[in-house]
């Protein structure tokens, strides 16, 4: 035990010292104070920096940047001492955002409406766009350090980018069609995403990590560096939740008899309390509750679940471009989730021994990729626009399989053109997708397999069945969001007086 504590220290530290590197006080500071509960040593350099930060001396100041500083002597004898003078090799990771594979300006479908390119200057605007995403990572920073308020932080972003969404919008009125309406539903959830993920980093560090024995550190460890763990479940558990859900599975099962296979009509989330009870219960005596409450560093536990049947043929998870004459099997339905630091776990409920059972599949490297915020939030927001501005659109259909959706997204400059569910737009014909499909894993196992791990981030897929057929529960870990409501009705319209043109 002793030897696993002192490995996870020095684990720690190596990323405390990546951390350092790249000047990110907040970081450093959390890893170091990890650091010193497994071994003292390393106490030290976590007392001097937090000294600095509690003078107000900001991440770039002498005792954080100077080579002779005391802060930086001492956290270098620490990593010395501790025989971690050479970082451990990363990952293989892709550059940039993994919304980032593909450029959709050199996309066969999406190039053919290149109108940002046609109407706008890209040099000053972007960088402003650039500039704001700069300010948002910052403010993330304040917050978590509590020195300045949710409120302050929303008017400070808000003005500046309502500003430069109502000057790109501008261009296209009245050339394109439905531009004012796709630009004010995007404004609406780029504004509820950007309270939600600020939000969050006020509410961080509300609680601190109480890991409880050697499990729970390995599984708090693994969410921490690589965004994800996996876990057996006890199979009497699992016979317990197939029991007591029965009667909802009779329902399901009974409408993919009938043909109905949309995810509406195979999934049921309105789940008795007793029953996520129960698996609240049984995961906080596992410890996976205190190992996601650690992470977050807010409280958090299981709120809820989805019980889901995927069967053969179901057409939800396909992306429509096979009318417009492309495949799209290597990458369909890669996505990540809307929710920042969107921690949720599934659970097999019927073995799932190969992967065209509908096994879940993940690409590990990606929860470390760097994500710059603006477009991170904006491709998060492009899935929820509203579906009633296209007419045409019939139920299920993707939105980029309408080429009015794809004009208006088109509108947007290179850097804010992501979609938290690019898997539907990498067809196969892009260069990248093999190698983005190659990199997946598969959560393999019996029935009480699961995998707990941070949607918003490590991209993912599930439920793509070729053959059999595949139960399981999508469970979500429910925090207190109270500080988010009030702040909504600060928001703005971009457009004053509506949408209309």
């Amino acid at each position: 035990m002793e030897r696993v504590r002192e490995r996870r220290a020095r684990d720690l530290y190596d990323r405390a010292r990546q951390a350092w590197e790249a000047q990110d006080t907040r970081l450093v500071l959390r890893l170091c104070k990890e650091a010193a509960k497994l071994d003292p040593s390393f106490t030290a350099p976590y007392e001097l920096i937090s000294k600095a930060q509690e003078e107000g001396q900001p991440a770039s100041s002498n005792a954080f940047s100077h080579p002779e500083s005391a802060a930086k002597t001492t956290f270098d004898r620490a990593f010395e001492a501790n025989g971690a003078n050479t970082p451990p090799t990363p990952e293989p990771s892709f550059s940039g955002a993994p919304e980032k594979f593909f450029a959709y300006s050199e996309h066969p479908i999406f190039a053919e409406d290149r109108l940002f390119e046609t109407f706008h200057d890209s040099g000053s605007i972007v960088a402003s766009f650039r500039e704001i995403s700069a300010s948002i990572e910052e403010r993330e920073q304040l917050l978590s350090l509590k020195r300045t308020s949710l409120a302050e932080s929303i008017d400070a972003i808000v003005r500046p980018l309502s500003a430069l969404f109502t000057e790109l919008a501008a261009a296209y009125v009245p050339r394109i069609e439905g531009s004012n309406a796709f630009f004010e539903s995007l404004w609406q959830h780029v504004c509820r995403i950007l309270v939600d993920d600020l939000a969050y980093f006020e509410r961080r560090g509300s609680i601190e990590a109480t890991l409880q024995n050697h499990q729970e550190l390995e599984m708090y460890w693994a969410l921490e560096t690589r965004g994800f763990f996996t876990t057996q479940v006890d199979p009497s558990v699992v016979a317990n939740l197939r029991a007591s859900l029965a009667p909802i599975m009779a329902s399901i099962e009974e409408k993919a008899r009938q043909g109905l296979d949309s995810r509406e009509h195979l999934s049921v989330n309105q789940i008795p309390r007793e029953i996520t009870a129960y698996l609240n219960r049984y995961f906080e005596q596992q410890g996976i509750n205190r190992a996601v409450r650690g992470t977050r560093r807010e409280a958090a536990s299981v709120s809820g679940f989805a019980l889901e049947l995927s069967v053969p043929n179901a057409g939800w998870w396909q992306s429509g471009y096979a009318t417009l004459g492309h495949s799209n099997e290597l990458c369909s339905y890669f996505h990540t989730d809307e929710g920042r630091d969107f921690y949720k776990a599934i659970l097999y409920l019927s073995d799932v021994e190969r992967a065209e059972f509908g096994a879940t599949g993940y690409i590990p490297s990606t929860f470390a990729a760097r994500r710059e915020r603006l477009p991170w939030i904006v491709g998060r927001a492009i899935c929820s626009i509203d579906r009633s501005l296209y007419p045409d659109l019939n139920e299920g259909d993707r939105l980029s399989s309408l080429r009015a959706f794809r004009q208006h997204f088109m509108m947007l400059p290179e850097y804010l053109r992501e979609n938290s569910h690019w898997g539907f737009d990498a067809i196969d014909a892009l260069p990248i997708a093999k190698t983005i499909a190659e990199r997946e894993e598969k959560l393999l196992g019996k029935a009480g397999r699961c995998i707990v791990f941070d949607g918003s981030r490590l991209v993912h897929r599930g439920g793509l069945v070729k053959q059999g057929q595949r139960w399981a529960l999508q469970i979500i870990f429910g925090v207190n969001k109270q500080n988010v409501a009030p702040l909504y009705s600060r928001l703005p319209a971009l457009f004053k007086g509506g949408a209309s043109e």
